[in-house]
């Protein structure tokens, strides 16, 4: 076999070449798998804020709703506030995102600060009447937390948030109040009034 110097350049180059092109589809891949974990890493710690805040609103909930029904809306501890939602993490970068989850999940601090600054109007009620309001909202503002963090598992496939099966349905409170927050607002809209 007689192999030119072109027939040798063409060899090496076409070898390089190919060994090039596999490096960078092994190098692709490798940094989709990272950006994949990254993001899903992302999206389960947003989870969990998510679901400490819905946790936090269930149990204020069920507090105020035993204080109105066993002793007017006096008994227990005077909460006044909806609970705090934990700060989302400064290093997330939220253009990995679906715009569509993104936005309601960074939106979801402004729906608490419309829902406390109703409740701050309502200063001059009595404790009971208070203590009404303060459960209606912080159920609403609990059951959108409830409901980002389950569409972030779904649609980042991460396991569903896990219920011990000696611990309570948080949803059940949550979800009253936001039923009757959304009925309300539909009479308000039928209202002709409105």
């Amino acid at each position: 076999m007689n192999l030119t110097l072109l027939d040798i350049l063409t060899l090496a180059f076409g070898t390089g070449a190919v060994a090039s092109f596999i490096s960078w589809i092994k190098d692709s891949a490798v940094n989709r798998f990272k950006k994949k974990k990254l993001t899903d890493y992302t999206a389960l710690r947003l989870a969990i804020i998510l679901d400490e805040f819905a946790i936090k609103c269930a149990s204020l909930v069920d507090d105020l709703d035993c204080r109105i029904e066993f002793s007017g809306g006096y008994g227990g501890d005077t909460a006044r506030a909806i609970p705090t939602l934990t700060p989302f993490p400064s290093d997330i970068d939220w253009k990995t995102m679906p715009h569509e989850i993104s936005s309601r999940i960074l939106s979801l601090p402004n729906e608490i600060l419309k829902n406390e600054s109703i409740i701050n109007e309502m200063r001059h009620l009595s404790q009971e009447e208070v203590s009404e309001v303060l459960a209606e909202r912080s159920g609403y503002c609990g059951f959108i937390g409830w409901q980002l963090a389950n569409d972030l598992r779904i649609a980042y496939h991460l396991p569903a948030h896990y219920n011990s099966p000696a611990s309570w349905d948080i949803t059940r409170p949550l979800k009253q109040y936001y039923e009757l927050m959304l009925e309300r607002k539909n009479i308000i809209e039928k209202s002709p009034h409105a």
